[in-house]
């Protein structure tokens, strides 16, 4: 699902779907909300390019976060464009379930840069991210 028109709602909306493509293991629409091209770049991994590459990526991240229970919260802070590039800085709270049954919270911000394709719809070229603070167990 690409962006058609970069505005506040339209955003919005574009990674709410994105989040519920992740919680339906659907790997292949989270890939094709990124250009051929783009760049995925995450704390503690190398850069990761091209869609397919990402489309693994994802995969493997949902898989990893399902052993632990992982929920995903999105909140946007900033959303802005001009001419044919766009770009979104968030947070993303992530909620895991620890060994001993404790629920462990932590916070990553995010950038994301999205341009306009000759199509008209905007995708993702670069995806960054990383944690605010070292994770740590809820009381």
């Amino acid at each position: 699902m690409a962006l058609k028109t970069f505005d506040k709602l339209g955003v919005e909306q574009f990674f709410r779907d994105f989040e519920t493509a992740y919680y339906e293991g659907d790997f292949v629409k989270m890939a094709s909300y990124y250009a051929d091209d783009a760049m995925l770049l995450a704390e503690n991994m190398e850069m990761v390019q091209g869609r397919k590459t990402i489309e693994q990526l994802w995969q493997r991240v949902f898989e990893q976060g399902r052993a632990v229970g992982k929920k995903r919260t999105t909140s946007l802070q900033s959303i802005e464009s001009s001419g044919d590039l766009g770009y979104v800085v968030g947070n993303l709270t992530l909620t895991t379930r620890a060994t001993n049954d404790r629920v462990i919270t932590y916070t990553v911000k995010f950038v994301t840069v999205l341009k306009r394709q000759i199509n008209g719809e905007w995708l993702l070229v670069v995806d960054c991210s990383n944690h605010n603070a070292p994770m740590k167990p809820s009381s």
